[in-house]
């Protein structure tokens, strides 16, 4: 999806073999990077990278979005010393939704104390319902911040997904005319 989106809008992609590359490419224009999408674990080597080379690359870059793997918050914390201006957007989705269903963005003006060794996976984009249910009591959570096994629902994720045996998720589907889909995240 991350070519297709950089293609179909005009834009320039760049495939680089490895970090070193990848700082190359960002370091030096042209071509000029301000957007990049990595997996948090390719950010730390990005970053261990600059280090080493006693130079970080933040004047280029806008953006730096991360998806495919959790984001600790010890790396956002990381992120915001050594990129003090840059953006970082966490993003989360999975195959059976059809790509990215969630965003957090953090701006330099979102606070962030790194004091939590999570990072939200944020709000839903898109056309996308996101459930929380409650793992011990089976109940839907609806309290902001509760914790438990997050659940998608929209028209982009295929019927098939929501079987349970006690078929409560099979009736919330139909009161908010969507199929819910268990991630295995909690």
């Amino acid at each position: 999806m991350e070519v297709w989106n950089a293609l179909l809008g005009g834009r320039t992609l760049i495939v680089v073999p490895d970090v070193s590359a990848l700082i190359g490419c960002v370091d030096s224009p042209p071509p000029s990077v301000r957007r990049l999408l990595v997996v948090p674990s390719v950010l730390r080597a990005m970053l261990d990278r600059a280090e080493a080379l006693g130079r970080v690359p933040a004047s280029l870059l806008s953006l730096v979005a991360v998806s495919g793997e959790p984001m600790p918050a010890t790396l956002l914390s990381r992120y915001r010393k050594m990129l003090p201006g840059g953006t970082l957007a966490n993003v989360y989705g999975m195959t059976e939704g059809h790509g990215d269903c969630t965003a957090a963005v953090y701006p330099p003006s979102r606070p962030f104390d790194g004091t939590t060794d999570r990072v939200a996976i944020g709000g839903s984009i898109i056309d996308f319902t996101l459930c929380v249910r409650d793992v011990e009591s089976g109940k839907w959570v609806r309290a902001a911040g509760e914790s438990g096994e997050l659940y998608l629902a929209s028209t982009c994720v295929v019927d098939g997904y929501f079987a349970h045996a006690d078929g409560s998720i099979i009736a919330d589907a139909k009161a908010i005319g969507k199929f819910p889909m268990a991630t295995a995240e909690m």
